[in-house]
């Protein structure tokens, strides 16, 4: 009868009134005190053991969805405060996993917004704030515009140097791009401005390293990319000299064996480089056969 007595009270559930709580710290899981048996939550966290978000004060990388938080990209735990492997763009998660350390010219929760007074961490180019990122120059490219490649150096070669990639520039180039002249090196038929760091070229000849012939540059040939073919006996970088002889206003000859190369004028000019007025040069003959004769007849005279 007493066994019988005992089965059925335990069978009877007590209302809920009379349950008694008894709160603790597994018990209460975002309180900040067990008082009188219940749970005191947090700023952002409700219900009988403080374990649904009310708000987006309870998570702390991340907003209050359903009584759960929604966690930002990168954080992890119910309060979405703790950070993991890829949370921390560009720098790692302190010891104790709760917030991001960032690398120097990096800031903000994910470490993922530049900052825009480090001339550093924008190798090749300028930090944007208003997007986080770097704007990088022409050519380069990377979340730090460290990344130069086929095209970027105009007259020289992308390799690594100093932890980063840049421009290792050609003999006579220098700059960023290895885009402007250092010395005339650069420039295959002219000078180097170094104000400018661009070639001024010689007669003839164009291109940003004057290495470029075109209509007129060959005058006695034609043009075959960078360099002038001579015709028949002409030779020199434009095909204007006759063997060692230039002739200006005429047209140059050689024998049938090549050698004897010679000048043969046009009309009215004469010279062995054809450079003389025909006119002139008689003029000054004649001047000078005057001035033998009026010699000779005064000493004749004086001896008389």
């Amino acid at each position: 009868m007493n066994l019988l007595l005992y089965i059925v009270v335990c069978s009877i559930s007590l209302p809920v009134a009379l349950t008694v709580i008894v709160c603790n710290n597994d018990i209460c899981v975002h309180a900040t005190s067990c008082t009188s048996n219940q749970c005191v939550c947090e700023n952002g966290w409700s219900g009988t053991e403080c374990d649904a978000c009310d708000s987006n004060n309870g998570c702390d990388h991340g907003v209050c969805t359903d009584g759960s938080c929604d966690c930002d990209r990168g954080w992890l735990g119910e309060k979405c405060e703790t950070c993991g492997s890829g949370t921390c763009v560009h720098g790692e998660c302190d010891s104790g996993y709760t917030q991001c350390a960032c690398n120097d010219g990096w800031e903000d929760v994910n470490c993922d917004m530049c900052k825009i007074n480090d001339d550093d961490v924008c190798h090749h180019g300028t930090c944007n704030h208003d997007t986080g990122k770097c704007d990088c120059d022409v050519g380069f490219s990377g979340y730090d515009c460290a990344t130069c490649g086929d095209g970027t150096c105009v007259h020289g070669e992308c390799t690594e140097e100093s932890g980063y990639t840049e421009c290792l520039c050609d003999r006579g180039w220098n700059g960023t791009l290895c885009d402007a002249c250092l010395s005339d090196d650069a420039c295959i038929h002219g000078n180097c401005d170094t104000d400018t760091g661009t070639c001024e070229c010689d007669a003839g000849w164009s291109g940003y390293n004057c290495g470029t012939c075109g209509p007129g540059t060959c005058i006695h040939g034609i043009c075959s990319g960078s360099s002038c073919i001579c015709s028949g006996p002409w030779t020199g970088l434009r095909c204007d000299t006759c063997g060692s002889t230039l002739c200006y206003i005429g047209e140059c000859y050689t024998n049938d064996y090549g050698s004897d190369m010679t000048c043969v004028c046009y009309n009215g000019w004469t010279g062995g480089h054809c450079d003389q007025d025909a006119g002139r040069a008689g003029l000054v003959e004649t001047s000078i056969l005057l001035l033998v004769v009026t010699g000779l007849v005064w000493m004749i005279l004086r001896h008389i």
